[in-house]
């Protein structure tokens, strides 16, 4: 017969690998002690898993009585691969419920509230093999990873025909001789996690054959009016002799295209070699970014953001230009140059426009490399605010955002709804939130050696429960473990031994562990997913 683990009250303790028999035997109050006799009963099996590395989500269930005794550990509980170096393998957060392995976050510092609980990533690893969409905890704990998607980037949510999307790009990157963009479709799941793709109907010249048509990875953004910008790239003849390049060149001209969502309709688009001279590149010819010819073409402009201002005007990033620039929507023609030489930043990403007033002003957030491949290690990469002014043409620095780091590529900065501003290290696999004052105040980073980065990070809200997958549920040595990966509003488990409630336990974190003693060999177990009160989905049954 099973039973239930009685105590006279819920009581939480966090405790770590190497304290755990100390916490037990010195913690202070008959409380602790009465809590200890209730534990010892499993304290060979939970000193096993710590042994491998694990800081469990716990709770000891016992049966014919009422209350639950929890025991929660505050961190997520990780595996640490020590042969990194030779695996390919980063430190990762290890399930038994899920196969999934995503990197483990070292958060330090306390990110401020009311700007969004979940944190946005596409983490890739040393060998590429993990560069899947990934919602994260502020505390480092996984939410989501879609495991039908990989080389992904700009993982965020946004609204589409008043719904809450999760979206992202996905296609490939390209490489050497022509490194730097890439080919691919806009993704867009919606709360049930049910995928919905969108492609740029458009013929674009590239270098990869069969690929006509497929939008560039850097950007993707809604609007007001439900259309869709998205980046892209034509490898196009063009004459490079300005810049004494051959004349018979090659030009990977940057491009951008607002199509219309599901028919792929191009409502508008823009080509930077119609505005932007050769001559305004900072990129040299040749470099690891293009040597001018068929193979290897110039990229001389490199966009890498796009966004509306109203509905008349855009603002639009220049990676090899070192400016950002304002245009007139309807004609394409560049109204404002934001010049990073003279302000102060090169080879950036991300420029975003915020308190735009009627006279044409804002204010603007970028990432600023200061870095690349072949100009690196002079500047630290840094955040900047800037004040833009259209009616009089001038920038002002309002604050900068410091970093100990040069990140050569990617990369983005986000203004929070708090007042603060989030910082992705893109090529550094780094996070940071800072205060207005420009003080850090929190920080997670997922790969100590920099072998691992995230294209943008961003935080926000979301709200799912996954139509295509149920809970997941493994029984090990009278042990329960359970998930139910994106589901984020499940607020507790119910507990069926033969089919018979038992209990209830509350949700901790990602994978939530329940000990059942009393357990017999030929007992059946499943658990109930309860989101307002009601069961929303049942596991599978283990024998």
């Amino acid at each position: 017969m099973v039973k239930l683990v009685y105590s006279t009250e819920l009581t939480q303790l966090r405790l770590h690998r190497c304290d755990l028999q100390r916490a037990i035997r010195t913690g202070p109050g008959e409380a602790m002690r009465s809590l200890s006799q209730l534990i010892l009963v499993g304290t060979s099996s939970i000193l096993s898993l710590l042994l491998v590395g694990y800081l469990l989500h716990t709770a000891v269930l016992q049966f014919d009585q009422p209350t639950l005794v929890t025991v929660h550990s505050f961190e997520p509980h990780f595996q640490l691969n020590h042969d990194e170096r030779h695996t390919g393998e980063w430190p990762h957060l290890d399930f038994k419920s899920s196969p999934l392995r995503p990197p483990q976050l070292n958060i330090t510092g306390k990110a401020l509230a009311n700007a969004g609980n979940y944190l946005f990533m596409t983490p890739i690893g040393p060998h590429r093999e993990t560069s899947k969409p990934a919602i994260y905890t502020l505390d480092g704990d996984l939410v989501f990873i879609d495991e039908t998607h990989d080389h992904t980037s700009d993982f965020k949510p946004q609204t589409f025909q008043s719904a809450r999307y999760l979206t992202f790009s996905h296609g490939f990157s390209t490489g050497a001789p022509n490194p730097g963009h890439g080919y691919g479709k806009a993704v867009f799941l919606d709360h049930e996690y049910q995928a919905t793709e969108f492609d740029l109907v458009e013929t674009i010249t590239s270098l990869i054959e069969d690929q006509p048509g497929n939008s560039d990875f850097h950007e993707h953004i809604m609007t007001n009016s439900d259309t869709l910008f998205v980046t892209a790239y034509n490898n196009t003849p063009h004459d490079l002799s300005p810049i004494g390049g051959p004349k018979n060149g090659w030009l990977a001209n940057s491009m951008f295209f607002e199509i219309e969502p599901p028919t792929g309709r191009v409502v508008s688009s823009w080509s930077a070699i119609d505005h932007i001279f050769l001559s305004d590149s900072r990129l040299p010819l040749p470099s690891y970014m293009g040597e001018g010819t068929k193979r290897a073409p110039y990229d001389h402009f490199h966009i890498n953001s796009v966004q509306p201002l109203g509905d008349d005007r855009l603002l639009i990033n220049s990676r090899h230009t070192w400016c950002s620039y304002v245009l007139d929507r309807a004609s394409g023609k560049v109204l404002q140059t934001i010049d990073g030489y003279e302000h102060g930043f090169s080879w950036a990403h991300h420029a975003r426009a915020h308190n735009l007033t009627d006279d044409g002003n804002f204010t603007m957030t970028l990432f600023d490399n200061h870095n690349m491949k072949d100009d690196k290690g002079n500047h630290f990469t840094q955040g900047l605010l800037l004040q833009v002014s259209q009616k009089d043409n001038s920038v002002k620095l309002l604050q900068t955002f410091k970093t100990d780091f040069y990140a050569d590529s990617q990369g983005s900065l986000q203004a929070l709804d708090n007042g603060n501003f989030l910082l992705g290290g893109g090529r550094v696999p780094v996070s940071i939130e800072y205060d207005a004052a420009g003080n850090i105040i929190w920080q997670a980073r997922f790969e100590a050696e920099e072998r691992g980065y995230s294209y943008r990070t961003f935080r926000g809200d979301w709200s799912g429960t996954p139509k295509n997958w149920d809970p997941s549920l493994v029984v090990e040595d009278k042990i329960a473990y359970v998930s139910w990966n994106g589901a984020t509003d499940v607020e507790e488990w119910n507990v069926y031994v033969n089919e018979s409630l038992r209990g209830k336990m509350k949700k901790l974190g990602f994978e939530t562990m329940v000990r059942l003693d009393g357990l017999g060999e030929r007992d059946c177990v499943s658990m109930a997913a309860v989101q307002g009160g009601d069961e929303v989905r049942m596991s599978n049954t283990v024998c």
